[in-house]
């Protein structure tokens, strides 16, 4: 099975980028689905974040507000680190877990959509590593537009490593500062490639 991995800065379309490779007959999970699924209520993530966070991250039904979770941890370093090291570990098992599943089920392409691939130590093993990227510029105006404050966007990115950096390392890069149909054209140049190199 052929195993590949998106990654990219945040708002730059990386989860755009997974829903298109879907559409070309690859199976794709996205890390940060898997995340959220941890931090429902009555999971032993969810116990250990209102454990190391209190209740203030919750909603009043008891699940987690990850927006409200989200400013307190970017807004202190060690909290995030706090937070990353309760959850990575486990939707990295989670993501190999759903892995081992499809290879057993005969699906030929895998992609795992993961934000901070390599951030976490997580860049090999894979047959090939997509970085999504946009400029900062670019990246900072959507995260407005979701409505994050300049300083909320500042601080996320300032938090990951910077997007030229995960391009070096990537086996291929697609720019998202354009349209959509840009973006899909580049998905498929991208696809074509993996699938002549396989």
């Amino acid at each position: 099975m052929l195993r590949l991995a998106v990654t990219g800065g945040i708002a730059c379309g990386k989860s755009l980028a997974g829903s298109i490779l879907n559409e070309l007959g690859m199976r794709v999970a996205e890390a940060d689905d898997m995340a959220h699924d941890l931090l429902r209520r009555g999971t032993e993530t969810h116990r250990l974040v209102v454990e190391s966070f209190g209740r203030s991250v919750l909603w009043a039904d008891g699940e987690v507000d990850r927006a409200a979770l989200g400013r307190m941890v970017f807004a202190d370093r060690r909290r995030l680190f706090r937070l990353n090291a309760i959850v990575h570990p486990e939707v990295k098992r989670v993501w190999r877990e759903w892995l081992c599943s499809e290879e057993q089920s005969g699906t030929g392409e895998a992609v795992v959509v993961v934000p901070l691939l390599y951030e976490v130590g997580e860049g090999s093993g894979w047959d090939a590593v997509i970085a999504v990227t946009s400029s900062r510029s670019v990246q900072i105006e959507r995260m407005l537009g979701r409505g994050l404050t300049a300083v909320e966007a500042e601080a996320r990115l300032g938090a990951q490593m910077a997007n030229p950096e995960k391009e070096a390392l990537a086996d291929y890069v697609i720019r998202n500062d354009g349209s959509m149909g840009l973006l899909e054209r580049q998905a498929r140049m991208v696809v074509d490639s993996i699938r002549r190199r396989k």
